[in-house]
């Protein structure tokens, strides 16, 4: 099945597979009588291949590191892919992306697999300057921070405050400017973390079979009604906290003051 795309070389006369060799592996193992062909038009070989792996991307084969090395090595922008068609929306392709924008350490350390491509995506989605910033707090906490946390700080880095530190020094007074954002990021996520929890185990009780068996047991005496109603209270937090944390007003206020406090 699907289309194996080929390259005529006007230079002696050959057809040559650019995507889709598997798919010849297969049709020639089981001997199918006919394939499905199509030819690009490319001037060189080289063309021909940048042509047939953009194919291979818009049909989301291969893997998002293998599309990220193409489009380093090849130049492509956002904007030229979406131009070639290429559906940028799409999850592996968007992963790829920020692959792709990874400063050339971080993304040699994805390769090395010394850096996971989740925590690369999480990363290439900010600008070079953002991801220097991420590699000093991973520092800072040796590596031992989780990736809904790393998250949280790539999403604070441009609303956490920025705080103005004062020392003195042999040669007077010295100033060091000091962004929050990570302290920003472990508020956010502490308090996501404890309204999910508050959720889950207010669902799990207002079950009445689960409640029925805590109950059986002595181990609690639970009212379903309320344990429900408390359940979609922290969903409905949860829901606005997602929504209003990284807007300006009072909840984005008191967890700046929080950060820079901290």
């Amino acid at each position: 099945g699907g289309v194996i795309t080929v390259w005529r070389d006007p230079a002696d006369g050959l057809t040559y597979v650019v995507n889709g060799h598997h798919r010849l592996e297969h049709a020639l193992r089981w001997h199918a009588p006919n394939v499905n062909v199509m030819y690009v038009q490319a001037d060189t070989a080289k063309a021909a291949s940048v042509a047939g792996a953009l194919i291979n991307i818009a049909e989301g084969q291969g893997t998002a590191i293998d599309a990220a090395t193409f489009i380093r090595n090849s130049g492509h922008t956002l904007q030229s892919l979406e131009k070639a068609g290429i559906p940028i929306k799409r999850g592996m392709v968007q992963d790829a992306i920020a692959l792709a924008n990874l400063t050339d350490e971080l993304f040699n350390q994805v390769l090395r697999n010394e850096l996971t491509p989740s925590r690369g995506v999480i990363m290439g989605s900010l600008d070079h300057a953002g991801q220097k910033a991420l590699v000093q707090v991973l520092a800072r906490y040796k590596g031992n921070v989780k990736d809904s946390m790393l998250t949280e700080l790539a999403h604070q880095i441009e609303d956490a405050p920025v705080v103005v530190q004062k020392d003195e020094v042999l040669w007077g007074e010295e100033e060091t400017s000091i962004n929050t954002f990570a302290e920003r990021a472990y508020l956010v996520d502490r308090i996501k973390s404890a309204l999910t929890r508050e959720k889950t185990t207010f669902s799990t009780v207002s079950q009445k079979d689960r409640a029925e068996a805590l109950q059986e047991t002595e181990v609690a005496d639970v009212d379903v009604e309320k344990a429900g109603q408390q359940a979609e209270q922290a969903a409905t937090a949860s829901h606005y906290f997602d929504m209003l944390v990284r807007r300006k007003g009072p909840v984005s206020d008191i967890l700046n003051q929080a950060a820079s406090d901290i």
